[in-house]
């Protein structure tokens, strides 16, 4: 059975380091949640005290209604699945995935039956009497999940669980995590800093950043609209242009520094004319115009196979990147000058000095 997950004012100290000062968050029963952020942020700590391998100086953390604090992690009902496998070298993989039943004292038959089931679900049956030594590491990342998954947690926690796999593999297993995640409705937690994992696989996302978490959304929510400038910059390219807030033809828009004009109607109605902003501008969204727009010239240019990507010195000796998908035309070569209009179908734009969002609509969590 699935649970919810509540973490109500929670803070984390080692020594006199405090590095979660006070967290908030609601984890709903049955959906992959990730938390997401560079090392160090505190999300492999979080993790850790929801399994009750850290302890909480303050605050609760909850399943469903029941505070967990004090319950040791062997009674918590979890499954983890770490970095490194964690597994017995020494163990055939069917005993790997049955160590769990065996504690809890199931039936010889019981476990039987449960094992063949999990390792055909994770597509390594055939592999049930292979030592992990002589499996891949997708093969042994395999037997780590269906460890954590036949014991029918209450919650599973992962902890960078794809880090050690190459590329391919990576984007093998995580949509062998999800498919599974999703036929057993199981709530997870899930940490990585891999920002494109975090959106192929999960139903909401937490940004961390010094043990605070900056945003809480869906995918899309948080890739489309970013609540401050360090999760606009963290998910995806991104460039971030200075401009003032102006109004044109009594619409609300912005002007950059050469006088270039965008109309950019959703942003709040409290912003005043001529106040200090910051517009986020994806790779994609620049558009090589042969007048008008930013004035600049190419520094460098890479051809991607499907795309062609620029570094352009705009007139303020800024750089950004553009990425431009149509390939009729011919590459530009270095030190030409270009001019690049913005198009994007929505905006973001964050106030220069307090670096939030002055759109409307967008929420933190």
């Amino acid at each position: 059975m699935s649970v919810s997950i509540t973490i109500t004012n929670a803070v984390k100290r080692f020594g006199d380091r405090t590095v979660i000062p006070d967290l908030n968050v609601q984890v709903k029963e049955g959906e992959f949640f990730t938390l997401l952020g560079s090392s160090g942020c505190g999300k492999t700590t979080l993790l850790r005290m929801i399994a009750g391998f850290n302890s909480i100086e303050e605050g609760t953390i909850q399943f469903n209604d029941k505070v967990i604090n004090n319950i040791p992690p062997h009674k918590r009902n979890i499954g983890m699945v770490f970095q490194n496998y964690a597994i017995f070298p020494h163990m055939t993989t069917a005993n790997n995935v049955a160590f769990g039943l065996k504690n809890q004292k199931r039936k010889k038959s019981e476990i039987e039956e449960k094992v063949n089931e999990i390792l055909k679900i994770v597509k390594i049956h055939d592999l049930k009497d292979r030592v992990p030594s002589k499996m891949s590491g997708g093969q042994q990342q395999r037997i780590a999940l269906a460890r954590a998954i036949v014991i029918q947690p209450d919650v599973l926690l992962m902890d960078e669980p794809l880090s050690n796999l190459d590329a391919k593999l990576r984007v093998e297993m995580r949509s062998a995590i999800k498919d599974i995640q999703n036929r057993f409705k199981i709530t997870t937690v899930y940490v990585t800093h891999d920002q494109e994992e975090a959106l192929a696989i999960s139903d909401r996302i937490a940004i961390m950043r010094d043990g605070m978490i900056q945003q809480i959304g869906t995918p899309v929510e948080i890739y489309k609209h970013p609540y401050n400038v360090y999760v606009a910059t963290f998910i995806g390219q991104s460039n971030m242009i200075g401009a003032r807030t102006a109004t044109m033809e009594g619409r609300r828009g912005i002007e950059f520094e050469n006088g270039y004009k965008l109309i950019v109607d959703n942003m709040i109605d409290q912003v005043e004319d001529g106040k200090e902003v910051q517009l986020l501008v994806r790779p994609n969204e620049f558009k090589l115009d042969q007048h008008g727009g930013l004035e600049g010239k190419v520094v460098e240019s890479t051809f991607l196979g499907m795309n062609i990507q620029y570094k352009v010195e705009l007139y303020n000796k800024q750089i950004v990147e553009v990425l431009v998908n149509d390939l009729a035309t011919d590459i530009v070569p270095n030190q030409a000058k270009v001019n690049l209009s913005i198009h994007s179908p929505t905006y973001n734009v964050f106030d220069k000095y307090s670096e939030t969002s002055l759109m409307k609509g967008v929420k933190q969590g």
